[in-house]
């Protein structure tokens, strides 16, 4: 359906309903299934479902990361490319550590990366990076495909260590928000 993303992680799905209405009107969510998934089953029955924190947030994007915060369970990455904390429609990205079950507002997500400036959309593209830097934990992308660094809406992409993310809102424990940023023009294809 033109209203929804499923993405594979492992044996696992995660489902993204955009203008999912639960929790907020197109506040979205991303449903989270264990798997092996065998054959059609109702999204009512999946193990957690996150949901975005305010009316209009557009949850875009999920995917699974790793374990960025080294507790040895899997972490989601979502992407709510309308999220307002940083400027009108900045975006933010969500980390939620794992396990996980049941209903999630995002605004109780182990980590929140809001977008930078008004109209970045970060979190439209999320990805795992695996261990970038080499330190045991595992590292991701957030993009902002309309961040003006390089120019006018020319994007920029995020990368993420791990490690330093364990219980945190609006800026990562021990790091600096935002992270190092790198135009999307200056990243391989």
């Amino acid at each position: 359906a033109a209203d929804q993303l499923i993405e594979r992680y492992g044996d696992d799905l995660l489902v993204v309903a955009y203008y999912d209405d639960q929790w907020a009107v197109d506040a979205g969510a991303t449903y989270v299934v264990f798997g092996p998934v065998l054959g059609p089953m109702s999204l009512a029955l999946a193990d957690a479902k996150l949901m975005g924190e305010q009316p209009s947030d557009v949850v875009v994007r999920a995917g699974g990361v790793g374990d960025v915060n080294g507790d040895g369970y899997g972490d989601v990455l979502v992407g709510a490319q309308s999220n307002d904390r940083g400027g009108t429609n900045a975006g933010a990205g969500y980390l939620v550590y794992g396990p996980m079950s049941g209903d999630i507002v995002l605004s109780n997500a182990g980590a929140i990366l809001p977008g930078e400036a008004a109209g970045d959309a970060l979190g439209a593209p999320v990805s795992a990076a695996g261990d970038v830097d080499g330190d045991g934990y595992f590292d991701f992308l957030l993009g902002a495909p309309n961040h003006d660094q390089g120019g006018s809406d020319s994007g920029s992409v995020y990368l993420i260590y791990g490690g330093g993310l364990r219980s945190t809102h609006d800026s990562p424990a021990g790091a600096d928000w935002p992270p190092a940023t790198f135009p999307a023009s200056t990243c391989p294809p």
